[in-house]
């Protein structure tokens, strides 16, 4: 089986829940180290369909680093995080559109504390390869 990685590093935007004035931000993934505050946020970003042969490949979300996860949208439905909301999570990603949107929702209570060492948010679409 191969892989290729699609990295969604740039085009996020960022709300703060917890803000009166909640404007969007735009960020570059992944964050640097400490960048977290006490604050609830949705990230937000879209994303194209890569052309793929559905014969031998498949397409599947991957998301590193992203302590605080509370939960994930995908063009507007829920998807499930189960037990799997720490470490590496891959999501196999079966009905996409031409245009689609992922969206994080990351809770300061669920994550690590601010002064966590290492950078957050490592996202990526995942197109994987079985050969026929």
């Amino acid at each position: 089986m191969s892989e290729h990685l699609i990295r969604l590093r740039k085009g996020w935007e960022s709300i703060d829940l917890d803000s009166l004035d909640p404007r969007p931000e735009r960020i570059t993934l992944p964050l640097p180290a400490g960048w977290r505050s006490a604050r609830r946020l949705r990230l937000t970003r879209r994303f194209g369909c890569p052309p793929l042969n559905p014969d031998i490949e498949s397409l599947w979300l991957r998301l590193e680093s992203v302590t605080g996860l509370a939960s994930l949208r995908l063009n507007g439905r829920d998807i499930p995080l189960g037990p799997y909301a720490h470490g590496t999570i891959d999501i196999r990603l079966a009905e996409l559109r031409p245009r689609n949107e992922l969206a994080l929702e990351l809770s300061a209570a669920a994550g690590d504390p601010a002064g966590d060492s290492t950078a957050w948010g490592e996202i990526a679409l995942l197109i994987r390869s079985e050969p026929g």
